[in-house]
């Protein structure tokens, strides 16, 4: 057998296995510690509501949501994947008050997104992989998503960049309202997800039973889970 500094080299093979091992094992317990703290830091008050099989589903359901005790307010989002250059993310198409919620710090005021019918607020580090700054025009190709015209090219305006502790810096936040007037008949007044903020007092579980029950005999019956939840089985916001 051949040896290495006069010791067998299957020993010095078993000490690189147990160090490569060891790194591992640490390296994976810390994202797994970051991401616990990262869900820490998230809201208790707020249900996420999707569809059960996991597609758009009719805005609609807002309007039944809404009325049941408990709830405080709701917000929505549609989520379709994009492409710019050669990066691939995700565009959320949000309603009004819903990236209020995600405590982002940003040069400007939360309302120019929604006053800006192309506005998108973009991550700090999206935004420097895209090369973004603010006032700068962004054309996203989405061939999944077409629009009513039958163009996949969809044109934002960047109105603002974000940076935030309880929310990854990559994500890309456009006006619900003009994703949802130009989209592809067929799939305009759909949402992703709702948000359900809960009135103080009220038990977060039975509120997410009782708005699957509401919806359970419609033809998108839903499954609703507090945001921590939420976050835990899908490891993404």
């Amino acid at each position: 057998m051949f040896r290495v500094l006069g010791v067998d080299l299957r020993y010095w093979i078993s000490i690189f296995v147990l160090a490569v091992a060891s790194f591992l094992f640490f390296f994976l317990f810390g994202l797994v510690d970051t991401y616990r703290a990262y869900l820490d830091q998230q809201p208790d008050d707020v249900i996420v509501v999707g569809s059960r099989t996991g597609s758009v589903f009719p805005i609609a359901h807002v309007d039944q949501i809404h009325p049941l005790d408990g709830v405080k307010d709701v917000t929505w989002r549609v989520r379709f994947p994009g492409q710019y250059s050669h990066h691939r993310f995700l565009v959320e198409g949000v309603s009004k008050g819903f990236v209020e919620k995600l405590d982002l710090e940003m040069n400007l005021g939360m309302d120019v997104l929604y006053e800006t019918r192309v506005g998108a607020l973009v991550g700090r580090e999206l935004a420097d992989n895209l090369g973004l700054r603010i006032g700068d025009g962004i054309g996203i190709e989405a061939p999944g998503v077409p629009r009513s015209d039958g163009d996949v090219m969809w044109d934002f305006s960047v109105v603002g960049i974000y940076e935030s502790a309880n929310s990854p810096d990559t994500r890309f936040f456009v006006n619900y309202g003009y994703v949802d007037s130009g989209i592809v008949e067929g799939v305009a007044g759909s949402v992703s997800d709702i948000f359900v903020t809960v009135a103080g007092g009220v038990d977060i579980g039975d509120l997410a039973t009782e708005i699957d029950a509401t919806l359970l005999n419609s033809a998108f019956p839903t499954r609703s889970d507090p945001l921590k939840d939420y976050l835990a089985m899908r490891r993404r916001p």
